[in-house]
This record gives C-alpha cells, structure tokens and sequence, in this order.
C-alpha cells in the first residue's frame, strides 16, 4: 500500500493568546524546491473568520469556547488512532516491516 503525503491534508492550527485576545495561525510542512530545504510554513494569524476571539464578553467567549471544540474535532479521527494515526500509522507500519 503506498501512502501518498498531502501537506494540506497535515494542516495544524496553532495559538497565541495575549491578554484577552486568543489568535489562530495554521502550520503546515514545506518544501523549498529552490534552496532544496524542507520546513514548515506558517500562515496567519486567521484575522479574516477568527479575528474576535476574545474573553472580555460573554458572546466573545461563547465564540472561542466554540472553536475551541471545533479545532479539537479537527485534530480526533473517527477511529481510535486520532488524527496522526490516520496518517502515521500507515506509514510506521511500512517502516516495520522492512
């Protein structure tokens, strides 16, 4: 079984909290076909969907609490091996039977 790697399908959202303000960024691996480097690349932060996230009211921290539980939906996979499961398992597999 050959296991194809998608960086867009690895994407982790990560964030910043200061003071009240929570921020969202994304992170994903990157190639640098020019310099022959890999890395990862990050974007953000997210002030387009996701710029109120904030604890100083009541609807502000209903909105965090929601993305919150998103972003955690995001990360679980419908089996038992979680998101990285999915992707690494695969792969490790692969890596113990040579």
């Amino acid at each position: 079984m050959q296991v194809l790697f998608e960086p867009a399908a690895i994407v982790e959202p990560a964030f910043t909290v200061i003071s009240y303000k929570h921020y969202v960024y994304y992170a994903y691996p990157n190639n640098d076909l020019v310099a022959g480097r890999g890395g990862v690349h990050v974007l953000g932060p997210d002030s387009d969907r996701l710029g109120n996230l904030r604890t100083d009211s009541i609807r502000g921290i209903f909105r965090l609490v929601r993305v919150y539980i998103n972003m955690l939906k995001y990360g679980m996979d419908k089996d038992e091996n979680g998101y990285w499961g999915g992707f690494l398992g695969p792969v490790l597999e692969k890596l113990a039977s040579r």
